[in-house]
């Protein structure tokens, strides 16, 4: 017999993303500063980020980060 899924994971999508090496070793620092696995480090800080900042334009990147939008 199938069980439904519950609440909290049907509030939940999954994606793939990728990274740079720089900012997967920040990443890395952070999961193990804040004992979370990197999955969890990543939610929270991309959840917190969504959450608190308005959206960037591509005129407002510079550097590394611009390359990021092409």
């Amino acid at each position: 017999m199938q069980t439904k899924p519950s609440a909290s994971d049907a509030d939940f999508v999954y994606i793939t993303l990728r990274l740079s090496s720089e900012s997967n070793e920040l990443l890395t620092i952070a999961a193990g500063r804040s004992a979370r696995s990197k999955r969890k480090e990543a939610e929270l800080r991309l959840s917190l980020h969504l959450k608190n900042n308005e959206l960037v334009s591509s005129e407002q990147l510079s550097g590394h980060n611009a390359n990021l939008v092409r």
